[in-house]
């Protein structure tokens, strides 16, 4: 699929369910958002032939630009309408919708709020949980809303199941995709930005089939900064991706 360089930028849009009682926390939301933007990229009708590939794959061509929205009580259920994949992680809900251009989002999509309301206080942690699976942490240099936190969660994490070693993401997700979201305190940041490889500009694949990410051609560029490392745990591996927004 060809696009028109003066047509409406193209994004995955996201939505988390934020009711007014009992609204998930942050971290819950950002791993949706990872496990959701996952899902739809690994779904068969994403893939070659499927009847979304298309569009994943203009999409994935370019920035990976994602929008997170947020919806409750019957719009939440509305949204359910358009084409995407949602998934539940803690006590949040996030749904992943097919990419389109901006401005031809379907209505029960648009009509979300993409303003975030608030939450939870977020901690800050002074070292990483006792867990497994895939971690990413949230630089506490920048101030995010949880939306953006939840969009920049997403870009790592697609990040990282594209990128990474072939047995790492087979492992990954036999064990369920297991996702843990810290917010490390600058002393810890600075301790996984010192001892992870720094990239500007990551190259990505337009847009892989299962188990073939490294295999097609065309090339996506992610302008936000990100560091990367993997390390093992028992059983799983636990692979640290740290995400930290470009300051323009």
């Amino acid at each position: 699929m060809e696009q028109d360089i003066t047509s409406s930028p193209w994004a995955l849009q996201l939505a988390a369910r934020v009711e007014k009682i009992d609204p998930p926390a942050t971290t819950d939301i950002c791993a949706a958002a990872v496990l959701a933007t996952v899902a739809l990229l690994d779904d068969e009708r994403s893939r070659p032939g499927g009847e979304w590939h298309e569009a994943v794959a203009a999409w994935n061509g370019e920035r990976i630009r994602k929008i997170v929205r947020r919806g409750r009580a019957s719009a939440w259920q509305r949204a359910q309408g358009p084409d995407g994949v949602t998934v539940q992680h803690g006590g949040a809900e996030v749904r992943a919708f097919v990419p389109s251009p901006m401005d031809e989002a379907p209505e029960a999509l648009a009509k979300l709020q993409i303003q975030s309301s608030p939450l939870d206080e977020i901690e800050l942690c002074r070292a990483l949980p006792e867990a497994t699976g895939l971690f990413i942490a949230v630089t506490p240099l920048v101030e995010m809303s949880w939306g953006k936190q939840a969009a920049q969660c997403a870009h790592a994490g697609q990040w990282a199941w594209m990128r990474s070693d072939e047995l790492i993401v087979q492992r990954w997700n036999e064990a369920g995709r297991p996702v843990t979201i810290v917010h490390p305190n600058k002393a810890l940041w600075a301790t996984l930005a010192d001892t992870a490889p720094r990239f500007t500009t990551v190259a990505l694949p337009r847009f892989p089939p299962a188990r073939k990410r490294r295999s097609l051609g065309g090339l996506a560029s992610l302008s936000d900064q990100i560091v990367g490392t993997s390390v093992w745990r028992p059983k799983t591996p636990a692979i640290v991706f740290i995400i930290s927004p470009r300051v323009a």
